[in-house]
């Protein structure tokens, strides 16, 4: 279940008249993204993957360990207006912040269908 904002606000950036953009705001949802997880810790969020999609569309996935806390948290909404916050104050232009998509997934989750490994539970 993804917390996804509507695709009509989203603007297409252009990577023509910027080249660096991409490598600029990979930095930005990194460092965003983490300082949103340490501000979700005590609500069960132990890590993040941070991720741009197609057209630069930021995407976090948080990370909890079981999947109670994974249902909990998709059933009282996966916080999207915390990492929303660090990525407009770290300076991500708003027409990319508006295609923010949020996840949630649990370690234990990955670890019994996916042996562990991430990369195979995000495709």
């Amino acid at each position: 279940m993804r917390d996804t904002a509507p695709v009509s606000s989203f603007r297409r950036p252009n990577l023509r008249e910027d080249p660096d953009l991409a490598k600029r705001m990979r930095r930005i949802l990194g460092d965003a993204s983490q300082a949103a997880c340490r501000e979700l810790a005590s609500v069960g969020v132990t890590g993040t993957y941070p991720f741009l999609g197609y057209n630069l569309q930021p995407n976090v996935w948080w990370i909890v360990a079981t999947d109670a806390e994974r249902s909990a948290m998709r059933r009282d909404g996966v916080p999207r207006e915390v990492v929303r916050g660090h990525l407009l104050a770290a300076g991500m232009p708003e027409n990319l912040v508006a295609g923010l998509s949020v996840d949630v997934e649990s370690q234990e989750t990955v670890d019994r269908n996916f042996d562990g490994n991430w990369w195979s539970a995000m495709r």
